[in-house]
């Protein structure tokens, strides 16, 4: 049958290549130019290319962009206003004892390449949707974590397993960033933990409307980059006592104004500035700190191939 089926087909194309060399000869005979009829109505139809893949060669009309239009209105780092399911979260103290009494099971919810880099000693490394197929954990305490700075994923599934039957689920408070600070034994490779506060463009775009995030943006005086009407611009010098004291103000003003302590996402125009800020936020008290990678131009560039990829999708 196969076999019968491709010497169809076969048949088929040598018609419509005969067709063609036929109507050829007969518009350059008639006119003595070179003939334009990749369309020809006299083309049979299942030769023609087809009006799917005509559309596409069209060039897609200009419209404005979800950049441009970021751009415009100066609201890059805009946060927004959702609020974090306080009821799921558990502080990585009280989880240090549920752990070393076993009374609870610790989940990395990471990638295994990530969990293999570092982890903390004891936990098991599940991927999200199979853990939901885990029967026998639904009346075992469960504390999911990842590295601590995404928990739009966490949330929705505290809650779904929760909903489905999983009687005692909670989520890390701060993750491992936090975990590495107030506990500090992280297993694995103590190279690799040193990027563990570092936040890709995609991750931060992904958790961008949680009202916790205080961006500050450590610009210098030779910075170009346009800032942000939502970020924090904080010029960071060789005055640290001076430029803590600043930070620990807008902390302490957005605290008042959220009722919950700030996440901090470091920002510059390129990242390559942020090793004096960690080694000067070192020694102090601030938590749940991060840095963005590759800064501001990086996160511009991903939100440009964001848009680009929404306006090719609309035209298609």
């Amino acid at each position: 049958m196969k076999k019968r089926r491709f010497l169809s087909n076969q048949r088929q194309w040598i018609f419509c290549i005969a067709i063609g060399l036929v109507l050829s000869t007969t518009v350059y005979a008639e006119t003595n130019v070179k003939p334009n009829y990749p369309y020809s109505t006299g083309t049979p139809r299942s030769c023609a290319v087809p009006s799917a893949t005509r559309r596409t060669q069209k060039p897609l009309p200009m419209k404005p962009t979800v950049f441009s239009q970021l751009q415009k209105a100066g609201q890059f780092f805009k946060r927004g206003s959702q609020k974090r399911q306080s009821a799921c979260y558990i502080s990585a103290q009280i989880a240090q004892q549920q752990l070393v009494d076993k009374a609870a099971f610790f989940i990395d919810l990471r990638d295994r390449q990530a969990f293999q880099r570092y982890r903390i000693p004891g936990s098991l490394n599940m991927a999200a949707h199979t853990l939901k197929t885990k029967a026998f954990l639904k009346s075992k305490p469960l504390i999911l974590f990842n590295e601590g700075h995404s928990y739009q994923t966490l949330e929705k599934l505290c809650v779904n397993l929760r909903e489905t039957g999983f009687s005692q689920v909670a989520i890390l408070e701060g993750g491992l960033n936090q975990w590495q600070k107030q506990i500090g034994n992280l297993q694995g490779n103590l190279l690799a933990v040193r990027h563990l506060d570092n936040m890709t463009a995609a991750q931060f775009w992904q958790e961008r409307d949680y009202e916790h995030w205080l961006v500050v943006n450590i610009y210098s005086f030779d910075d170009k980059q346009p800032v942000s009407s939502g970020a924090l611009k904080l010029l960071f010098s060789d005055n640290a006592e001076k430029w803590l004291n600043q930070l620990a103000a807008a902390v302490a003003k957005q605290t008042q104004i959220t009722g919950v302590s700030p996440y901090l996402l470091i920002v510059s125009a390129r990242g390559d500035n942020y090793p004096r800020v960690k080694a000067t936020l070192r020694e102090t008290n601030f938590t749940n700190v991060f840095y963005l990678q590759g800064g501001i131009q990086a996160y511009q560039q991903f939100i440009r191939e964001q848009a680009a990829m929404l306006a090719i999708r609309a035209n298609q």
